[in-house]
């Protein structure tokens, strides 16, 4: 649902983004876990959207790009780092699954 609407809305979203950040983060930081989890889904359809852009703009990049595969690792290192602000130790066992 974000990521349509982060595509479809990108442009004037930009204008926004300083007053999204302290309204999500305002929000992350409350008591309401899924308020927290909407946050970070709304920050990663961003991410996932700057990634497309940087894609266009840069012609098609393969997975065996370099390049490509950093902005894959910073995208997954940038929402672990919105999850591990938002649920502290509790994320840590799903984390560790997925580290190899």
């Amino acid at each position: 649902m974000f990521f349509s609407s982060v595509s479809t809305y990108y442009d004037v979203l930009k204008t926004y983004m300083q007053t999204l950040f302290g309204l999500t983060i305002n929000a992350a930081k409350g008591d309401e876990k899924g308020v927290a989890l909407q946050a970070i889904v709304f920050w990663s359809s961003i991410c996932h959207e700057e990634i497309d852009r940087k894609g266009s703009k840069a012609g098609e990049a393969s997975d065996s790009d370099p390049h490509s595969l950093f902005i894959d690792h910073v995208a997954g290192g940038t929402c672990l780092g919105l999850v591990a602000r938002t649920v502290d130790d509790a994320g840590i066992p799903c984390a560790k699954k997925n580290i190899y």
